[in-house]
């Protein structure tokens, strides 16, 4: 399609394109013309997601930029929820009841005009608290667990204000990468707007931070009973601990077990000591008593030796027992004996005994000629080192026997004992996890409660905005107006039909004779030269194709009835005739058109025809003529004489321009036309009804005055400097 074409299209249907735009723009204006303003609300609100600073931020921690973004999703849904809808418009409601009379601040005159008829007298009566808006607002919160409910069917209704489909009106976005979330809502009274977004976030604070409190308040629950729990299990197994402890006499038995494991090997040492000691002793002293001819009986003959030598022996044990028991010790120590005590009289008894021994020996000197007086010393001392080292083994003995015993109790004592400290690590070690646990729960609620506190940088603040009634008019125009053009174009570029001249040629497959205009009754001067022109082309392509044949005989038919076949050959016939041509016009006598065109014969249309071979029978014997024109019925009737088209110079097949050419057509004209080589020339095209501006490809603009439609043309076509030459006359 040219430009040329495209403006002809747009010239073509103007009322068209004219009449459906102004059409829909005044319906739109209609609709809307009683449209009120629009009030835009809009706040600003610091999250602190991202960037703010919390109980556990740390200085070097990167930003998790998915968690923030499922963060802001979260609050962002969270404001948009149906609870959150349902509080803020049950919000505005009870606001709204509380109202005496009409607040602009609050809500408008219209809009409060409307509430009144809107709330039945019975809801007044059972939901208003007159002077206490919260208990209103917890009555009406409450009714909308209940089915069928008046307040249900308010929130889901189409109300502007008060309903889920108002609530939806209310839009939330992260500005930008900040922290920060920017929420709008609009309607058409201004105080609606204001207060919507009050509610909107009083109620969205509160609810963010009770889903963040939820979040970690089961799990510090969970923490502290299993705390408690952990807590009596370590109590019971200390307690049990503590009980072996004390039935076991344990201080630490660790140390306990080192120092008598140290003891026993001290005092076994000393033991083997101290008996080695004895026997030594024992032999120095029966060697001494050997010399001195000392024995029992020696001792028992004197009672008052032999008791001060026994008197001596348990001195010298008691002092061996008050150094070495400690037990003993604190008896005699109780009893008011003291070491010194003892031992002086040790001295003394041994200087009694030693001076009795003396007196009774009646010679001075031994048998081996040693001194008397030093055996008899060395004899005391031995005597005392044997008293002592039989005591201090006597002890050592018993002290080794109370090890012995002590380590037997300790033994069985250890596994018990390690199997309990065990249990209390165990238990100890769990009950240190859970209150770890509890404790970063505890911190993770904290560090939550405090970061749901969100700022409003911006309060509600409202913008009026004007209506879109001006818009909407001229966008309903331009949608009709391209709407319809876009239909124009698109039904055009699909149209099927045959149109012009050369695309009939290339459809149907035959050479082009020519071409008709519309006719119209009444036609213009311009519109009827063309006319002329185009039946002088059709009548010089017949001239051409008859040239040599005496009395040529030119057939006119068509594939289907109403083509314009008696039109063009009434035509043909008048224009041969101003010539002064002789013309013999034969057409059928039952066509529809016969009482229209007039012509020299007429044949009936029988079945017989469709065999006559030749028109013989329609011309009177001895005339002759320049040119026999017959109109054949059209093809698809069936009663066609193939023979005598057979026999033209000349077939004309006409079709209008104004149908498509259809399977059938094809059909009809190849059974029919003659279809050999030398014949199928002489099968030509008549395109009737052709639109003017199609003709040009025949005429070009002859006819056409030099009218500012011919300059418009011209320039689309980029003809700048094309000049009409004027020819002078003589």
């Amino acid at each position: 399609m040219t430009l040329v074409d495209f403006i002809r299209l747009i010239v073509h249907n103007i009322k068209l394109l004219v009449l459906i735009p102004i059409t829909m723009a005044g319906v739109v204006y209609y609709l809307v013309k009683d449209m009120p303003d629009k009030y835009q609300a809009t706040t600003l609100i610091y999250t602190g997601i991202a960037s703010g600073y919390n109980l556990e931020s740390n200085g070097g921690g990167r930003v998790d930029y998915f968690s923030a973004n499922n963060a802001f999703d979260n609050m962002i849904n969270t404001i948009k929820a149906k609870e959150t809808q349902k509080e803020v418009a049950l919000g505005l409601l009870t606001q709204h009841l509380m109202l005496e009379k009409h607040d602009p601040t609050i809500l408008g005159r219209k809009a409060y005009q409307k509430l009144q008829p809107l709330v039945p007298a019975q809801a007044k009566k059972k939901f208003l608290v007159k002077g206490n808006a919260q208990a209103t607002y917890e009555k009406m919160l409450a009714a909308t667990q209940a089915s069928g409910s008046w307040v249900n069917g308010l929130l889901n209704s189409n109300h502007p204000y008060y309903s889920y489909r108002a609530m939806g009106k209310v839009s939330a976005k992260r500005k930008g990468s900040s922290d920060m979330i920017t929420i709008g809502y609009h309607s058409d009274d201004e105080g609606v707007s204001r207060h919507t977004l009050k509610f909107l976030l009083e109620k969205f604070a509160a609810r963010h931070k009770f889903l963040k409190k939820s979040e970690t308040g089961d799990v510090v629950a969970y923490f502290q009973e299993q705390l408690a729990k952990a807590k009596a299990k370590l109590n019971g197994v200390e307690d049990r601990l503590k009980d072996f402890r004390e039935r076991g006499r344990i201080l630490n038995y660790y140390e306990q077990t080192k120092f008598i494991a140290s003891k026993k090997e001290d005092i076994t040492d000393a033991y083997k000591k101290e008996v080695g000691n004895l026997e030594a002793s024992k032999a120095v002293l029966k060697e001494l008593e050997r010399k001195l001819d000392l024995n029992q009986a020696f001792f028992l003959k004197n009672d008052e030796i032999l008791t001060k030598k026994t008197r001596l022996s348990n001195l010298i044990v008691a002092m061996t027992l008050q150094r070495t028991d400690t037990s003993k010790a604190k008896i005699y120590k109780s009893a008011g004996v003291n070491q010194a005590a003892l031992k002086t009289e040790v001295n003394k008894l041994k200087k009694s005994l030693q001076k009795d021994v003396l007196d009774l020996y009646n010679y001075r000197h031994s048998t081996e000629g040693i001194a008397i007086e030093d055996l008899l010393a060395k004899w005391l001392n031995n005597l005392v080192s044997v008293e002592q080292s039989q005591a201090r083994a006597k002890v050592l003995g018993e002290r080794l026997s109370d090890i012995d015993r002590e380590y037997d109790r300790f033994a069985p004592l250890g596994s018990g004992l390690k199997k309990l400290e065990r249990e209390v690590g165990v238990e100890e070690r769990a009950y240190i996890e859970i209150l770890h646990g509890l404790n970063q729960a505890l911190l993770r609620q904290q560090n939550i409660e405090l970061s749901s506190n969100m700022e409003i940088v911006d309060i509600p603040s409202v913008i009026r905005q004007a209506n879109k009634k001006m818009m909407l008019v001229i966008l309903a125009f331009l949608v009709g107006a391209f709407g319809t053009l876009g239909f124009v174009i698109a039904t055009e570029l699909l149209d099927s039909t045959l149109k012009s001249p050369q695309r009939a040629s290339k459809t149907i497959g035959l050479p082009l004779a020519g071409a008709l205009p519309i006719h119209r009754v009444k036609m213009k001067e311009h519109h009827q030269k063309v006319e002329k022109a185009l039946v002088n082309q059709v009548c010089n392509q017949i001239t051409q194709q008859t040239s040599g044949v005496s009395q040529p005989m030119v057939t006119i038919t068509s594939t289907q009835t109403q083509e314009g076949k008696s039109f063009l050959s009434g035509a043909i016939a008048k224009n041969f005739r101003l010539s002064g041509k002789k013309v013999l016009q034969i057409n059928p006598a039952n066509s529809s058109n016969a009482h229209r065109y007039k012509s020299d014969r007429e044949y009936a249309v029988t079945p017989e025809i469709a065999h006559q071979e030749s028109v013989a029978p329609w011309i009177n014997e001895g005339e002759t003529y320049d040119l026999i024109l017959i109109e054949l019925p059209a093809l698809v009737q069936g009663q066609v004489p193939v023979k005598i088209m057979d026999q033209a110079a000349l077939n004309l097949l006409i079709v209008r321009a104004n149908r498509a050419w259809k399977n059938a057509d094809k059909h009809l004209a190849k059974s029919h036309l003659p279809n050999d080589q030398p014949k199928q020339q002489r099968n030509v095209l008549v395109l009737n009804g052709v639109r003017p501006h199609y003709l040009e490809e025949l005429v070009g603009e002859y006819g056409q005055s030099p009218s500012l439609r011919s300059r418009v043309k011209r320039i689309f076509r980029f003809e700048f400097k094309v000049k009409k030459f004027k020819v002078k006359r003589a």
